[in-house]
């Protein structure tokens, strides 16, 4: 997640396929933000984006000699 900017507040979030994220938890996120943040009666915008391919390469499970 990232600030992107300040009026209104706007967070980014990073995701593998943003079109498939529910509403639902769309207003979840919504909801715990204005929570946290003190957000009450103000717009906030959450912007959903595609993570860049280059970090969404699976590294796989680590072996027990990294655990």
């Amino acid at each position: 997640m990232d600030a992107g900017s300040v009026a209104p507040p706007t967070f980014v979030f990073f995701a593998t396929d943003p079109a498939s994220i529910h509403f639902s938890y769309r207003r979840f996120l919504e909801n715990r933000l204005r929570e946290a943040y003190g957000f009450d009666g103000t717009p906030i915008k959450l912007v959903f984006r595609e993570q860049a391919r280059e970090k969404r390469a699976y590294k796989g499970r680590p072996s027990k000699a990294h655990r």
